[in-house]
């Protein structure tokens, strides 16, 4: 059995998400008993802590206006308008907030003899930055560069994202996003929905041996595509984004028999005794996994197989790497070829404690950690995604951590780059996200994280490059 790459777990396989942290939704008819501190403002001023930006008048020098002031200014370099970049030390040296400090300095800067102006280094963010209510809490983007590449394209025109996974639920981010789908589960016992395939891919939870219900499939689905720009929720990858909801998991996992028929069925390949796939998948994010103990092409060939059909048919499959701390090469789909498989990364940029790791990894992508809140905005440090409440019946949103949470960051990316080249093969796309990765040093990724962490804007423009 195949279970989702979510949190880490015991044994084999992952067990279903339940260490997460949610988020109350501001309308009312949703959950809104399960948000756990007040949402901070997005109004603030964002600077380089610790930096400053100094012009100065005619006859100054920074020697000067550094004894004046009493804040050890030293020069980084000199701006083209002729100002200085310049550290000061004397107020950093002091514990607590950077930031303020930062500002405190340039009041007292620009009181001092021999300066023109003195000001923060601010933040700048592109321009095609969302107004969805909680995208100031996905840290996420921000660090593989997302926001930058929607300046380039926000997925129009791009193709279907097949998300084999536990399913789909009802979820207004995710309004107007799934497309299609199949239930691919054969055991009724599995499904747990009253019979086995069909054509329904709704989601009706995977609790089993006291986990509780993950509703897996829809936080994934979220991070590809949730309705962006649209004043309320989260931000998704892809602005555009068509979700193919393909269930696989369900109670105590998913089949291999299953998941290669999903596989195929995701890319427009015809499966028996199965309804043709009206939105064939150029995309196909699984973000599941199971320990081999070998390699997926020596132990697991039935979904290399099925990997490499889809593959053929023009389809690029992302995979997590999964969540063992483990040597990814033991990991099947995770080491399968004609992959791109997803390491996760957190606040950092440092790969997640839980993230496997090695030569079979591709690259890496945010994945979280929620054991810890090192970016001070008041919540565990997981990816803020779309998901219903305990029962299914109403909606919020909550932190999750995994390879599962990074593979889809990779998916909605590889969409946008068939959003600006439709021609782009899977050989391609893997070689631009590489190409498009910054290395992680051997302290931020022990083990081997691939090419690095994958830069946004580097991936589409590589893409949109292309011939």
């Amino acid at each position: 059995m195949r279970k989702l790459w979510s949190l880490v777990g015991l044994g084999l396989l992952l067990a279903s998400c339940n260490q997460h942290t949610a988020v109350a939704p501001s309308d009312a008819s949703a959950d809104v008993n399960v948000g756990q501190r007040p949402l901070q403002s997005a109004r603030q001023v964002q600077v380089v802590p610790g930096e400053l930006i100094v012009k100065l008048q005619d006859g100054a020098t920074l020697e000067g206006v550094s004894a004046a002031s009493g804040l050890a200014l030293q020069a980084v370099r000199t701006l083209s308008g002729g100002e200085y970049l310049a550290n000061f030390t004397s107020l950093r040296a002091q514990s607590g907030d950077l930031t303020a400090q930062t500002l405190a300095a340039v009041v007292a800067l620009s009181k001092t003899s021999g300066v023109e102006y003195a000001q923060p280094n601010f933040i700048y963010e592109a321009q095609a930055v969302p107004n969805d209510t909680y995208y100031n809490l996905q840290w996420h983007y921000r660090n593989m560069n997302l926001p930058a590449a929607w300046d380039v394209t926000k997925g129009a025109g791009s193709p279907v994202v097949a998300v084999i996974d536990t399913g789909k639920t009802n979820h207004p981010d995710l309004s107007g996003r799934w497309v299609g789908g199949y239930d691919f589960i054969s055991s009724s016992t599995v499904a747990a929905d009253g019979g086995g395939r069909d054509s329904d891919a709704t989601d009706v939870g995977d609790a089993s041996n006291g986990q509780p219900n993950s509703w897996h499939g829809t936080h994934v689905a979220g991070t590809i595509g949730a309705n962006t720009n649209n004043g309320s929720g989260v931000a998704g990858v892809n602005w555009s984004a068509r979700v193919l909801p393909v269930r696989v998991l369900g109670k105590g996992g998913g089949s291999t028999a299953d998941i290669i028929d999903a596989i195929r069925w995701s890319a427009g390949i015809a499966v028996a005794n199965v309804p043709s796939n009206a939105y064939p998948a150029k995309v196909i994010n699984m973000s599941l996994g199971g320990y081999l103990g070998q390699s997926c092409a020596t132990g697991d060939p039935a979904t290399q197989s099925a990997i490499n059909d889809a593959v053929a048919r023009g389809t690029t499959v992302v995979v997590a790497a999964g969540n063992s701390n483990d040597n990814t090469s033991l990991y099947t789909p995770a080491s399968c070829n004609n992959t791109v498989t997803v390491a996760a990364t957190d606040t950092r940029n440092y790969r997640a404690p839980y993230s496997n790791y090695g030569t079979a990894v591709d690259l890496a992508a945010p994945g979280g950690d929620t054991s810890v809140d090192r970016n001070g905005d008041g919540y565990a440090d997981g990816v803020l995604s779309t998901l219903p409440n305990s029962t299914g019946s109403s909606y919020s949103y909550s932190f999750y951590q995994g390879t599962s949470m990074a593979t889809p960051h990779v998916a909605g990316l590889v969409s946008l780059m068939y959003a600006v080249k439709s021609t782009i093969t899977p050989a391609q796309v893997l070689t631009a996200l590489k190409n498009a990765s910054t290395p992680l040093s051997s302290t931020a990724c022990s083990g081997g994280c691939g090419a690095g962490l994958v830069d946004a804007l580097k991936a589409v423009n590589n893409a949109k490059a292309l011939p």
